[in-house]
């Protein structure tokens, strides 16, 4: 809206004021013409982030509350160093009033560390100036905190691109290219065939795939100490959706799951 716009439109108005040739439906009009010139000036400016949030961690915030709604806070800090630990940086989203998060109520865990993993994901560099991201939710007034470090959600980034990969084998009906990803003798046994089997009957009766929702991954370890890093999602597809899930020793560097299930 132009001043010059905004002049004429209450110019106009001044005169068919003074000639008090009011009737209902011209005041209806030079109402709406103000509420427009309102309109107009209101709509100038995107509103500004608060000071200390980045662009990258608004993104992330803004994916929480697509994935999830409810109502989403965020704080930021440090906890002092002391004799036995150094300074710890920490951004903190909390996450409260989400209708998902309720009828989900058995998966807290879960759910809190994709709320890390989503402000992870988005926050690229800035994620190097916090050395943990704790999630918070309450559900009926239950809050519970989950504390991730940083370098956890590292190795998550780098397990993620395995089974993005394998994804896109699956999308491009390569299953026989995953055969060198099966990891099936470190960990548990589990026949590739029956693998490799289930999903081509999934491909041909769900249908194709069409993206990868995360839900949120699990730290474990084996039987012999090793720390696994258990990865879970929704594979999206054109007719039904399924859960998927990964495990991934979190201290090697391969390409490979050391197992491959369809269920959280």
């Amino acid at each position: 809206m132009t001043n010059k716009l905004h002049e004429l439109l209450l110019t106009e108005i001044t005169k068919q004021t003074i000639n008090m040739k009011f009737n209902l439906n011209t005041f209806s009009i030079l109402f709406l013409s103000i509420l427009f010139i309102s309109s107009c000036k209101n709509n100038t400016s995107e509103p500004s982030l608060p000071a200390n949030l980045s662009q990258n961690e608004d993104k992330g915030l803004k994916e929480i509350i697509r994935t999830y709604g409810g109502v989403i806070h965020f704080d930021k800090g440090a906890i002092a160093a002391t004799a036995d630990n150094k300074k710890t940086r920490i951004f903190e989203v909390s996450l409260a009033s989400s209708t998902k998060v309720d009828e989900q109520a058995k998966n807290t865990s879960l759910i809190a560390s994709n709320l890390a993993w989503l402000m992870y994901k988005n926050m690229g560099a800035d994620a190097n100036n916090y050395d943990e991201i704790h999630a918070i939710l309450t559900i009926k007034e239950n809050k519970t905190t989950t504390k991730f470090p940083v370098a956890d959600l590292k190795i998550v980034a780098k397990k993620m691109e395995v089974l993005n990969k394998m994804i896109a084998l699956i999308k491009a009906d390569k299953l026989e290219e995953l055969r060198p990803f099966l990891n099936n003798t470190d960990l548990i046994e589990y026949p590739k065939d029956e693998i490799l089997a289930e999903l081509n009957f999934r491909s041909k009766t769900n249908g194709k795939i069409t993206g990868f929702t995360p839900a949120g991954f699990k730290r474990n370890k084996s039987s012999d100490g090793k720390p696994i890093l258990q990865i879970s999602g929704i594979l999206n597809r054109e007719k039904l959706d399924h859960p998927i899930s990964i495990a991934a020793d979190m201290q090697s560097d391969k390409e490979e799951v050391l197992f491959l299930q369809f269920m959280l």
